[in-house]
Protein backbone atom coordinates (compact mmCIF):
# COMPACT_ATOMS: atom_id res chain seq x y z
CA UNK A 1 0.00 0.00 0.00
CA UNK A 2 2.93 2.19 0.72
CA UNK A 3 4.25 1.77 -2.68
CA UNK A 4 1.18 2.10 -4.49
CA UNK A 5 0.95 5.80 -2.66
CA UNK A 6 4.33 6.39 -2.99
CA UNK A 7 3.76 5.77 -6.80
CA UNK A 8 0.60 8.69 -6.77
CA UNK A 9 2.68 11.08 -5.57
CA UNK A 10 5.59 10.69 -7.96
CA UNK A 11 3.70 10.78 -10.90
CA UNK A 12 3.12 14.59 -10.77
CA UNK A 13 6.43 15.10 -10.48
CA UNK A 14 7.30 13.35 -13.65
CA UNK A 15 4.37 14.65 -15.03
CA UNK A 16 6.13 18.02 -14.38
CA UNK A 17 9.36 17.18 -15.59
CA UNK A 18 9.03 15.81 -18.44
CA UNK A 19 6.59 19.37 -19.21
CA UNK A 20 9.51 21.88 -18.10
CA UNK A 21 10.86 24.18 -20.73
CA UNK A 22 14.47 23.58 -22.16
CA UNK A 23 16.79 25.89 -21.18
CA UNK A 24 20.21 25.66 -22.30
CA UNK A 25 23.24 28.19 -22.88
CA UNK A 26 24.99 28.08 -26.10
CA UNK A 27 28.27 29.85 -26.89
CA UNK A 28 29.25 31.36 -30.34
CA UNK A 29 32.34 29.80 -31.16
CA UNK A 30 33.58 31.88 -34.37
CA UNK A 31 33.28 35.34 -34.66
CA UNK A 32 32.84 37.93 -31.48
CA UNK A 33 32.01 35.26 -28.33
CA UNK A 34 28.09 35.52 -27.77
CA UNK A 35 26.33 33.58 -25.11
CA UNK A 36 22.85 33.23 -25.49
CA UNK A 37 20.27 30.61 -23.98
CA UNK A 38 17.60 27.79 -25.91
CA UNK A 39 14.33 27.81 -24.56
CA UNK A 40 12.37 25.21 -26.33
CA UNK A 41 9.24 24.62 -24.88
CA UNK A 42 7.65 20.42 -25.27
CA UNK A 43 5.92 19.80 -27.97
CA UNK A 44 7.62 22.08 -30.11
CA UNK A 45 8.47 21.24 -33.83
CA UNK A 46 12.07 19.85 -34.06
CA UNK A 47 14.41 18.95 -36.36
CA UNK A 48 17.95 17.73 -35.18
CA UNK A 49 21.13 17.03 -37.83
CA UNK A 50 24.31 15.00 -37.76
CA UNK A 51 27.40 14.78 -39.97
CA UNK A 52 27.94 11.43 -39.93
CA UNK A 53 31.09 11.21 -42.97
CA UNK A 54 32.72 13.92 -44.43
CA UNK A 55 35.33 13.06 -47.03
CA UNK A 56 36.33 14.48 -50.44
CA UNK A 57 34.39 12.08 -51.92
CA UNK A 58 30.85 11.30 -49.92
CA UNK A 59 29.16 13.43 -47.27
CA UNK A 60 26.81 11.71 -45.42
CA UNK A 61 24.16 13.13 -42.76
CA UNK A 62 21.22 12.06 -41.09
CA UNK A 63 18.16 14.43 -40.00
CA UNK A 64 15.73 13.83 -37.18
CA UNK A 65 12.36 15.79 -37.65
CA UNK A 66 9.95 15.42 -34.74
CA UNK A 67 8.54 17.00 -32.05
CA UNK A 68 10.67 17.84 -28.80
CA UNK A 69 9.63 16.02 -25.81
CA UNK A 70 11.73 16.20 -22.70
CA UNK A 71 15.80 16.87 -22.07
CA UNK A 72 18.77 15.60 -19.97
CA UNK A 73 21.93 17.23 -18.80
CA UNK A 74 23.53 15.92 -21.94
CA UNK A 75 20.68 14.52 -23.87
CA UNK A 76 17.41 15.37 -25.64
CA UNK A 77 14.20 13.02 -26.50
CA UNK A 78 12.23 13.76 -29.83
CA UNK A 79 9.20 12.18 -30.63
CA UNK A 80 10.41 11.25 -34.51
CA UNK A 81 8.30 11.59 -37.59
CA UNK A 82 10.73 10.91 -39.93
CA UNK A 83 14.76 9.89 -40.09
CA UNK A 84 16.53 11.50 -43.19
CA UNK A 85 19.55 10.09 -44.45
CA UNK A 86 20.83 12.13 -46.76
CA UNK A 87 24.44 11.52 -49.39
CA UNK A 88 26.47 14.15 -50.91
CA UNK A 89 28.68 12.72 -53.80
CA UNK A 90 32.22 14.84 -54.99
CA UNK A 91 30.22 16.26 -57.93
CA UNK A 92 27.52 17.87 -55.65
CA UNK A 93 24.26 15.13 -56.18
CA UNK A 94 22.45 14.08 -53.33
CA UNK A 95 21.01 10.94 -52.79
CA UNK A 96 17.82 10.95 -50.08
CA UNK A 97 16.64 8.13 -47.90
CA UNK A 98 13.62 9.06 -45.62
CA UNK A 99 12.55 6.21 -43.25
CA UNK A 100 8.92 7.55 -41.47
CA UNK A 101 8.82 6.68 -37.66
CA UNK A 102 6.69 3.71 -37.21
CA UNK A 103 8.95 1.78 -39.70
CA UNK A 104 12.24 3.21 -37.32
CA UNK A 105 11.10 1.97 -34.66
CA UNK A 106 9.50 -1.78 -35.76
CA UNK A 107 5.89 -0.78 -36.20
CA UNK A 108 5.67 0.23 -32.32
CA UNK A 109 2.75 2.42 -31.01
CA UNK A 110 2.74 5.82 -31.91
CA UNK A 111 3.01 6.64 -28.41
CA UNK A 112 6.72 5.08 -28.25
CA UNK A 113 8.47 6.86 -31.29
CA UNK A 114 10.77 8.17 -29.18
CA UNK A 115 14.63 8.33 -29.74
CA UNK A 116 17.30 9.97 -27.23
CA UNK A 117 19.89 12.40 -28.91
CA UNK A 118 23.24 12.88 -27.28
CA UNK A 119 23.84 16.51 -27.42
CA UNK A 120 27.56 16.35 -28.77
CA UNK A 121 26.30 14.11 -31.69
CA UNK A 122 24.06 17.27 -32.81
CA UNK A 123 26.02 19.63 -35.36
CA UNK A 124 22.58 21.21 -36.01
CA UNK A 125 18.76 22.21 -35.16
CA UNK A 126 16.30 23.87 -36.54
CA UNK A 127 12.64 24.40 -34.87
CA UNK A 128 9.25 26.64 -34.23
CA UNK A 129 7.27 26.53 -31.57
CA UNK A 130 3.25 26.86 -32.26
CA UNK A 131 2.63 30.59 -31.75
CA UNK A 132 5.81 30.98 -34.43
CA UNK A 133 3.20 28.57 -36.73
CA UNK A 134 0.31 30.38 -35.86
CA UNK A 135 2.13 33.96 -37.01
CA UNK A 136 3.44 31.87 -40.31
CA UNK A 137 0.35 31.33 -41.41
CA UNK A 138 -1.05 34.29 -40.30
CA UNK A 139 1.49 35.85 -42.39
CA UNK A 140 1.21 34.73 -45.83
CA UNK A 141 -2.92 35.09 -45.80
CA UNK A 142 -2.10 39.42 -44.72
CA UNK A 143 0.33 39.82 -46.96
CA UNK A 144 -1.69 37.89 -49.53
CA UNK A 145 -4.54 39.97 -49.21
CA UNK A 146 -2.79 43.12 -48.88
CA UNK A 147 -1.20 42.81 -52.08
CA UNK A 148 -4.25 41.97 -53.70
CA UNK A 149 -5.84 44.59 -52.16
CA UNK A 150 -2.64 47.06 -53.50
CA UNK A 151 -3.50 45.83 -56.99
CA UNK A 152 -7.30 45.55 -57.36
CA UNK A 153 -7.26 49.56 -55.65
CA UNK A 154 -6.84 51.65 -58.82
CA UNK A 155 -9.78 49.93 -60.23
CA UNK A 156 -12.10 49.80 -57.12
CA UNK A 157 -11.22 54.13 -57.06
CA UNK A 158 -11.77 54.39 -61.17
CA UNK A 159 -15.35 55.93 -62.08
CA UNK A 160 -15.90 54.08 -65.41
CA UNK A 161 -19.12 55.70 -65.83
CA UNK A 162 -17.39 59.45 -65.39
CA UNK A 163 -14.29 58.58 -66.57
CA UNK A 164 -12.91 60.26 -63.57
CA UNK A 165 -10.38 58.34 -60.76
CA UNK A 166 -10.92 58.81 -57.14
CA UNK A 167 -7.37 60.16 -55.69
CA UNK A 168 -8.62 60.59 -52.08
CA UNK A 169 -10.73 56.85 -51.70
CA UNK A 170 -7.33 55.46 -53.26
CA UNK A 171 -5.29 57.22 -50.64
CA UNK A 172 -7.00 54.89 -47.91
CA UNK A 173 -7.03 51.77 -49.86
CA UNK A 174 -2.74 52.53 -50.56
CA UNK A 175 -2.40 53.39 -46.76
CA UNK A 176 -4.28 50.02 -45.36
CA UNK A 177 -2.83 47.87 -47.72
CA UNK A 178 0.66 49.44 -47.03
CA UNK A 179 0.04 48.87 -43.21
CA UNK A 180 -1.14 45.15 -44.16
CA UNK A 181 2.21 44.27 -45.68
CA UNK A 182 4.21 45.79 -42.56
CA UNK A 183 2.03 43.89 -40.76
CA UNK A 184 2.68 40.98 -42.66
CA UNK A 185 6.73 41.24 -42.99
CA UNK A 186 6.30 41.69 -38.93
CA UNK A 187 4.64 38.83 -38.22
CA UNK A 188 7.23 36.88 -41.27
CA UNK A 189 10.07 38.07 -38.45
CA UNK A 190 8.04 36.67 -35.34
CA UNK A 191 7.16 33.15 -37.14
CA UNK A 192 10.32 32.45 -38.81
CA UNK A 193 12.12 28.69 -38.01
CA UNK A 194 14.76 29.75 -35.45
CA UNK A 195 17.99 27.34 -36.48
CA UNK A 196 21.64 26.79 -34.87
CA UNK A 197 25.07 25.40 -36.71
CA UNK A 198 26.64 23.44 -34.36
CA UNK A 199 29.90 22.45 -36.81
CA UNK A 200 31.95 24.47 -38.87
CA UNK A 201 30.70 25.10 -42.50
CA UNK A 202 28.11 22.32 -42.03
CA UNK A 203 25.68 22.73 -43.09
CA UNK A 204 26.10 26.11 -43.90
CA UNK A 205 29.68 27.47 -45.23
CA UNK A 206 30.16 30.61 -43.13
CA UNK A 207 27.31 30.81 -40.94
CA UNK A 208 27.98 31.34 -37.37
CA UNK A 209 28.53 28.41 -34.96
CA UNK A 210 27.64 27.71 -31.42
CA UNK A 211 28.47 24.86 -28.99
CA UNK A 212 26.50 23.41 -26.07
CA UNK A 213 27.93 24.92 -22.97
Amino acid sequence: MKKFFLILMCLPMGIAVSGQIWKADVLRTNGKPVVKTLKIKPETEFQAATLLKNADSIQASRYYSGIFQSFTNDSLVLKIKSIDDRLYDARGLRQSSITQAMYHTGGKADSVYRISLALKDIHFIRYQTHSQKLFSSAEDAILFGSLAMLFVSPFICYNYKEGTFNAERYKYWALGSTAGIMVGFSFQILGGVRQLQFKPDWPKKGAKVWSFK
